[in-house]
């Protein structure tokens, strides 16, 4: 009923975000495709779920009317793989040609070329998870000159371990 309430009220494309994470609820294929038929405008699913096996089970489901888009930065290349589109990213808000080029191998079918993209930027996007996203983020971008660092509450900013790791990995960035 939420998102069939939602749909009603815009004309607008509507994507569900499945990320038990943050919310503690899972939206299951079946459920995301019953949301898809019953809400015409709801197109796709970010998934961040983080389970491959139930994604792989989403595409293999799905009509063509809906799609699915990767939700963590570090499932681009597996979801991409099984069919996925491509990805709603928090590193490419640091990152962005860095992850066009993993996106652009897989939708060439290059996948050696991805994994080699990948493995190089992924500690990385791991390191963006390191404390409370966006904290992590927010500290790259502001040593990117791109935004300050500063946080709302209940957010904090990073350890001085975290920015000492961050740093370390942003040194290997040509912009940097």
């Amino acid at each position: 009923q939420h998102y069939q309430y939602i749909s009603e009220r815009t004309s607008l494309p509507i994507i569900l975000y499945n990320v038990p994470s943050r919310t503690g609820m899972n939206v299951l294929p079946e459920t995301a495709i019953k949301i898809n038929e019953t809400c015409k405008n709801v197109v796709a699913i970010k998934e961040a779920s983080g389970n491959i096996s139930q994604i792989a089970h989403l595409l293999a489901i799905k009509n063509n009317s809906f799609e699915v888009i990767s939700g963590n930065d570090d499932q681009t290349i597996p979801i991409m793989a099984l069919g996925g589109v491509g990805v709603i990213s928090v590193y490419s808000n640091a990152f962005p040609k860095e992850l066009k080029e993993i996106t652009t191998a897989m939708q060439k079918n290059e996948l050696q070329q991805a994994q080699v993209l990948n493995q190089k930027y992924l500690k990385m996007m791991s390191l963006l998870f390191e404390e409370t996203s966006p904290a992590p983020l927010k500290f790259v971008l502001n040593k990117l000159g791109i935004c300050q660092n500063i946080l709302r509450l209940p957010l904090a900013p990073v350890s001085k371990q975290t920015e000492n790791r961050l740093l370390n990995e942003l040194e290997k960035y040509e912009k940097y």
